[in-house]
């Protein structure tokens, strides 16, 4: 024997409403059963309308009318489905209409009494609420006994054996009465089809179990008639493993045991009502969530035992909006007998159901969390009930802090794996979220943290993606999109496909220049991005992205600087604290002043956010990684010497090769060597900060002005008005530098201009000659090199060369500092 449940979403529509009937009769063909139906798809909801309209003295018969014409359809539909069957008669069809009228009628003058009365007692109510499943089960089983004409099919009122205690409107099921009236109506035809949601108490005065109780009338069904197999048909393929409208890559748990499905509709998921489980756990009754319009798929099977696949043995990841938590403290309440007994009874007086509870070990204060609409009354109650001790201080008033999120694992083996706990806090603080209170049950069976609400959908997402083989994600910002940006961008649009068959979802989200952001929460398409970006609206400022980040709440979002905008260097604290990290081609914040170096580190380090900043120093050569992990082992540098500039590089270079100096920076220039204006990189500024920043990772405290520059060219050339002007002067050198170049040649020398650090720390930019001995001497053509003397490497140098200019390489780099934001 089955019992299958068919919800409002199924029955809504013409089309759903004949995927039950035909799974019905398929599920049916060789045993018996029971079909339990919703009302038809928010006719609830209308019906509870109707009531408040008419307890106003005001019926809506508008909307009464569009009650009746929606049940009046589904009649027209029934009577072209029978007639699709061939049938001759239209006996079925017209016993239904009867019977429908005539619910209709009763209903109406239920509704018409209480606009007189302006008034409904607990069990009117009741009947009007229960009305809409009792005509949708009289609507299905003749729809049903018109397909299968030779069948035994009864409409049965639910009332007669589903038996409740307490509230009228959301009754508690009474087993022992239930199971006696059971006895007394056996079931003796081949399929009855029952309305959900109602019920009768001892009485005999009908009652409701609940809104969404529908559920829980298929689960009482098959206890008292000992189904073998129990159906919940929804519109969703079983239950998930989160919300799928939260984590897009949420799947469905092939299997759950009775345990973990309790766990997850209580904090949060929706396909199954938590009051479901009690009797089908008790008798053991194998219960499976299918789709009806998807009947073939595997669905979710719920037994004693949970499925041996779970990742990690969670099964699934939820969370509970709209909660809020009271907190109770004071310094007379260590020791206190009966204190939580004392908060719960004067809580659920109040008929207000607790979600979790904390108490710290000090047992200094205690913390409950209720639903954010009952966190008033229960604080009134809690107040009334430790009038006393709030008045002679022993107790501080209860403090509230609302708009919260539950995030909670499930797995019924989380008790059998380590790490589970540490885990799932990691995934909440790299998330960049507080966490407000944490509850695991006795069982071991969930843990739960509160958060705040904003931060729900990061936490969720976050904690899934930890616990799940699914895509990590990367949001990426990019502010700055010249010459660099721009190749960023070509080169994530190449690289997306292939990082996600690395288990990497790298998207960006936010594209800006100086005045423009273009922003797209779940992704922006890269085919067309400077049109957008043209077209965007939003500006560009830091206030407008941190609006755009905390209407979207990207997941992982990485803030990528490609620009040389100190004000934007000088956000970046602002940014570690709104839960970015930072990947920076910007060299300004790392050579701002010592104290905001340091800062930017202490930040980076308290709200768990990578620093990436790679290309400020090497371009794409792992320089800064290098250095970080002799510093980390405990080396020290003694001397470092190095050519720091590609296009510096590259015109030394062109020395060596006979070419006149203003010939080899026009060279370099067209090439796209130096920056548009070539005095930013002959100045030698560019490669000062360099040299700061390596001093600076060696643990060195210098400042920018610590940097001794000895220019290449005289001040009046950097003064010219413009580059041109500044180009059509720049052979007045060329006599002077060439005499250079041939005294080192003779002593078998070439010029290099280079980035020095001494033994005493003495940082320095100048122009020297090496000979073929010295790391330095063959580099050229836009190479880069760093020369590493440290106590482990000496006398001979660590060395590391390769191209330091381009912007492919440049973005390359940038792109490698990003994807470190995924590393663990």
């Amino acid at each position: 024997m089955k019992v299958l449940k068919f919800g409002g979403s199924s029955v809504g529509s013409e089309q759903g409403f004949n995927n039950c009937l035909t799974v019905t009769s398929e599920q049916l063909s060789t045993t018996q059963g029971i079909v339990v139906v919703s009302a038809l798809g928010g006719i609830t909801d209308q019906l509870t309308s109707l009531l408040s309209s008419a307890k106003s003295g005001q019926l809506d018969e508008s909307l009464w009318t569009s009650i009746c014409d929606r049940h009046h359809q589904r009649l027209t539909e029934l009577q072209t489905f029978e007639q699709s069957l061939g049938r001759t008669e239209s006996f079925n069809w017209n016993h239904c209409q009867t019977a429908i009228e005539s619910q209709l009628h009763l209903i109406h003058q239920k509704l018409l009494g209480i606009e007189l009365l302006q008034h409904a007692d607990e069990q009117t109510t009741a009947l009007v609420l229960g009305s809409g499943e009792e005509l949708c089960a009289t609507l299905f089983s003749s729809a049903l006994q018109m397909l299968l004409p030779n069948a035994s099919i009864q409409c049965i009122n639910s009332r007669q054996v589903i038996k409740t205690d307490g509230s009228v409107l959301d009754g508690i099921y009474d087993e022992e009465l239930s199971r006696v009236a059971a006895s007394q109506f056996p079931m003796q035809d081949d399929i009855w089809i029952c309305p959900g949601f109602i019920a009768m108490n001892e009485e005999h005065q009908p009652t409701l179990l609940g809104r969404n109780g529908s559920d829980l009338s298929a689960a009482i069904l098959a206890s008292l008639y000992r189904a073998k197999e129990l159906q919940i048909w929804t519109d969703v393929d079983g239950v998930y493993n989160a919300d799928p409208s939260r984590v897009r890559q949420a799947k469905v748990v092939s299997q759950l045991s009775y345990r973990e499905a309790m766990e997850l509709s209580y904090f949060g998921a929706k396909v199954l009502h938590p009051k479901t489980i009690a009797p089908i756990a008790s008798h053991q009754i194998p219960t499976r969530i299918k789709n009806t319009l998807n009947p073939d798929g595997e669905g979710t099977l719920i037994t004693a035992q949970s499925s041996s696949s779970n990742h990690d043995r969670i099964a699934g990841v939820t969370s509970l909006d709209n909660l809020a938590i009271i907190n109770l403290s004071g310094a007379n309440l260590k020791g206190t007998a009966g204190l939580a007994e004392r908060v719960f009874h004067c809580v659920s007086a109040q008929n207000i159901s607790i979600v979790l509870i904390s108490q710290g070990s000090s047992e200094y204060a205690i913390s409950i969390c209720v639903k954010q609409s009952d966190v008033v009354p229960a604080k009134r109650a809690i107040e009334k009930e430790f009038k006393l001790e709030i008045k002679h201080q022993q107790m501080d008033p209860p403090e509230i802090r609302d708009r919260l999120s539950s995030i909670t694992v499930v797995g019924d083996s989380m008790k059998q794996t380590h790490g589970v706990a540490a885990k799932f806090f990691s995934a909440l603080a790299l998330a960049n979220v507080n966490i407000i209170a944490i509850a695991q049950d006795s069982s071991e069976g969930s843990i739960s943290a509160v958060v705040r609400q904003s931060k729900a959908d990061v936490a969720l997402n976050k904690v899934f993606e930890y616990f799940f083989e699914c895509p990590r994600t990367i949001s990426v910002i990019l502010y700055g999109v010249g010459t660099i940006g721009a190749e960023l961008l070509s080169q994530i649009e190449t690289q997306q496909a292939k990082l996600r068959t690395q288990r990497i979802e790298l998207k960006v989200v936010g594209i800006a220049n100086s005045k423009q952001l273009l922003w797209r929460g779940d992704g922006l398409s890269l085919n067309n991005w400077k049109k957008n970006l043209a077209l965007s609206k939003l500006s560009s400022t830091t206030e407008q992205l941190l609006k755009s980040l905390e209407n979207s709440r990207p997941i992982n979002p990485v803030f990528v600087d490609c620009t040389s905008s100190d004000q934007l260097s000088g956000q970046y604290n602002q940014l570690f604290e709104h839960g970015l990290h930072i990947v920076a081609a910007n060299k300004k914040a790392n050579t701002s002043s010592i104290q905001n170096y340091q800062k930017l580190r202490q930040n980076a380090h308290r709200y768990l956010r990578k620093f990436a900043y790679e290309t400020n120093v090497g371009a794409g050569l792992p320089i800064i990684a290098n250095i970080q992990n002799q510093v980390r082992s405990g080396d020290q540098l003694l001397a470092f010497g190095g050519i720091l500039s590609g296009s510096l590089s590259y015109i030394m270079g062109e020395l060596d090769n006979g070419l006149a100096f203003s010939e080899a920076v026009k060279k370099a220039k067209e090439k796209g060597f130096t920056e548009p204006d070539p005095r930013d990189d002959l100045n030698g500024m560019d490669i000062a900060r360099k040299l700061l920043i390596i001093a600076r990772e060696f643990g060195a405290e210098g400042e920018l002005d610590d940097v001794i520059i000895e220019s290449l060219l005289p001040p009046e050339l950097f003064a010219k008005n413009s580059i041109d002007e500044f180009m059509q002067a720049l052979p007045e050198v060329d006599r002077s530098i060439q005499q250079q170049v041939e005294q080192a040649k003779a002593q078998g020398q070439v010029l290099r201009y280079a980035g020095t650090i001494d033994q005493n720390g003495q940082m320095k930019v100048s122009l020297i000659a090496v000979n073929a001995s010295h790391p330095l001497f063959p580099i050229k053509d836009g190479e880069n090199a760093f020369s590493f003397h440290t106590q482990r490497y000496d006398p001979v140098p660590l060395v590391i060369r390769g191209y330091g200019a381009g912007a492919d390489v440049t973005a390359a780099g940038v792109f490698g500092d990003i994807l470190q934001s995924v590393v663990s």
